[in-house]
């Protein structure tokens, strides 16, 4: 055998293992003989393909395809392909249950007796459907029933003791005493409930005399809407005269004058802080006059400070006087003697030294 006729042979073979795995996966088995049949349900939640179709926990076969009924899109078409070697009776049920708590769903298939050749399910048909839930699947309908009667008895034996628990007023149990004090709070609020309503009752004729009086007022309003409506035209001419005076020059004017007043203050704080600095620099002066030790404040405390200027400015004066009355004293003219000092009559300087010397 040639190489080729073997790589041949070796890639055919390949080619068949690898689509017998594709089908294997999917739960088909190519050289076992199939039967297809198809089953219509109205939720396949957790149902996938290649999710097992069982006979008693038997695996038979395998879901091939899910899909949307195309005679009715709110079920669901689902095809299984099953053992071809089992003779399926036409009122065969497909159960669509759970696999297990975390399994997934499958497809469980009953029937009651083996069929013969003219009550037999032909390839391509439909099957009944079926849906159960897990604890149904779990425990069967026959001993979900007893269980189902079994925690009913049970639950009702404990209510009942419950029940007599509760009704023992006397039973210390906190539960027990605040279902009590509940009812008595209750009580309570019951007894409230009819002191209200006989208060309601006892006032309901004031509240009709009050209904009565709000009526009156009411026909009142309306015998006066002439009267009102009158007044609220008034109110719009006023208010329209009002919009028709001019007050935007008035207030215009009124924020010219604010701000010329406004200036004007400015102006005067101006003025008060220079004159505040003035009076405080006078303030300076006047106490460097008092309490310095220069000219002038000596000239203004120390009295013999002041004679003294006095006694010299006299003695300028006599200085003058007699510079005035005797020039050829202080100042020789060239070539002539000066002549002897005469002293003057009625010498001013004569008077104003003899004033002094009887002052001091």
């Amino acid at each position: 055998m040639s190489r080729e006729v073997r790589l041949g042979l070796l890639a055919i073979l390949t080619i068949g293992l690898a689509i017998w795995g594709y089908k294997f996966v999917k739960g088909k088995n190519i050289f076992k003989s199939t039967k297809t049949f198809h089953i219509v349900f109205d939720n396949v939640d957790q149902l996938t393909v290649a999710s097992p179709v069982m006979i008693n926990g038997y695996n038979i076969g395998a879901v091939s395809a899910i899909n949307l009924n195309p005679k009715d899109t709110k079920s669901i078409l689902v095809t299984i392909e099953v053992d071809g070697n089992i003779d399926y009776p036409k009122d065969t049920r497909a159960i669509l249950q759970s696999a297990g708590v975390v399994s997934g769903k499958m497809i469980a298939i009953e029937f009651d007796a083996p069929c013969e050749s003219s009550n037999c399910a032909q390839d391509e048909d439909y099957l009944q459907s079926k849906t159960v839930g897990l604890i149904e699947t779990m425990l069967g309908g026959s001993d979900l029933s007893s269980y189902s009667g079994t925690i009913k008895e049970s639950v009702g034996g404990a209510m009942d003791t419950i029940l007599t628990q509760l009704s023992d007023k006397e039973n210390p149990s906190p539960i027990n005493q605040s279902l009590w004090r509940m009812q008595e709070t209750m009580e309570s609020l019951s007894a409230a409930t009819k002191t209200m309503n006989s208060l309601m009752n006892a006032s309901f004729g004031d509240m009709k005399t009050t209904m009565s009086n709000m009526a009156t007022l009411s026909n009142s309003l309306a015998e006066s809407n002439e009267q009102i409506k009158s007044l609220l035209i008034n109110l719009d001419a006023i208010s329209g005269e009002m919009r028709k005076v001019q007050l935007t020059p008035t207030l215009d004017a009124a924020n010219g004058a604010l701000f010329q007043a406004t200036d004007l203050m400015n102006g005067l704080d101006s003025t008060l802080l220079t004159t505040n600095a003035t009076f405080e620099e006078l303030t300076n002066l006047l106490q460097n006059m008092n309490e310095g030790d220069g000219m002038l404040p000596r000239l203004l405390n120390d009295k013999s400070f002041s004679d003294n200027i006095e006694l010299s400015t006299s003695n300028l004066n006599l200085l003058l006087q007699d510079l005035r009355l005797n020039p050829r004293r202080y100042f020789k003219v060239f070539g002539k003697k000066v002549p002897a000092y005469e002293l003057p009559e009625n010498d001013p300087a004569k008077d104003i030294l003899e004033k002094t010397v009887k002052e001091n």
